[in-house]
C-alpha cells in the first residue's frame, strides 16, 4: 500500500499535494507514478548540458508546474530559478541551481520509488 509518511518524511508538502488534487489519495499516487516515467527532467538534463537555454527553460517550467502540484517543493523552487535565469528574467549562475535541482530530483524520485513499494 502506497506510503504519506514516506513522502511527508522526506520532505513532500503532501497535505498541500492532496489539498490541489481534491483530497484524493488514489489520484495522488497515480499522478506520482506518472511522474516516474515523465520524460521532462530529462530534457532539463539533456538541455543544459548541450547548452539551449531555450529548451532548458521550458523543460524547467513544465517540471516547476507539475513538481509544485504534487508536493516537492524543493525541486519546485529549484526549477522555478532556473526557469528564470535561462529565460532571461534573473541574473545568476544557473550552475549551483542546476545541482540543486538534481538533487532534490534524485531525492524525490528515491522517496516516490519506497513510497510505492
Amino acid at each position: 500500500m502506497p506510503s504519506l509518511k514516506i513522502l511527508a518524511d522526506a520532505g513532500f508538502d503532501t497535505a498541500g499535494a492532496l489539498a490541489r488534487l481534491g483530497n484524493n489519495e488514489a489520484f495522488y499516487f497515480r499522478l506520482l507514478t506518472k511522474f516516474l516515467g515523465d520524460p521532462t527532467y530529462g530534457k532539463l538534463v539533456s538541455s543544459i548540458e548541450a547548452g539551449d537555454t531555450k529548451a532548458g527553460g521550458e523543460a524547467a517550467h513544465a517540471l516547476k508546474g507539475v513538481s509544485a502540484t504534487l508536493g516537492m517543493d524543493d525541486l519546485s523552487v529549484a526549477c522555478a530559478t532556473l526557469q528564470n535565469i535561462y529565460m532571461d528574467r534573473e541574473t545568476g549562475d544557473p550552475g549551483p541551481v542546476y545541482q540543486a535541482a538534481k538533487a532534490a530530483y534524485a531525492k524525490d524520485r528515491a522517496a516516490i520509488e519506497a513510497a510505492l513499494a
